[in-house]
């Protein structure tokens, strides 16, 4: 089983995933900026999650920058490079591996076996 968990270029993948945000305009509400005798009023804002990801799969989430963005642990590495190469699984599951627990690649194993 392939998957970017495996591969030697995930320890060097970023831990810092974007979440998506919005500006959202304040009704009435604005910023004076001024500058010597000029004054401009701009609206003021919050930011608001578009979709609000939980805490535990952005744990999960890196950004690959060898392959396609935000990875999760189990997905496939387009530019694979096994960490350790002369050993013949790719990915080591179970007790080993933090995300086994989460994988559907390791789930999909398990009820090929039960």
């Amino acid at each position: 089983m392939m998957c970017c968990r495996s591969c030697k270029k995930w320890a060097k993948s970023s831990k810092k995933v974007p979440i998506d945000v919005r500006k959202v305009a304040k009704v009435g509400e604005f910023i004076e900026i001024g500058f010597k005798d000029k004054v401009v009023k701009i609206p003021a804002w919050n930011w608001k999650t578009e979709e609000p990801i939980s805490l535990r799969k952005l744990s999960m989430l890196r950004i690959c920058f060898y392959g396609k963005g935000v990875i999760e642990p189990w997905s496939d590495c387009e530019k694979y490079e096994p960490e350790y190469p002369n050993d013949l699984t790719f990915c080591r599951i179970g007790d080993k591996c933090e995300y086994s627990k989460w994988c559907p690649k390791y789930q999909n194993m398990i009820s090929y076996i039960t």
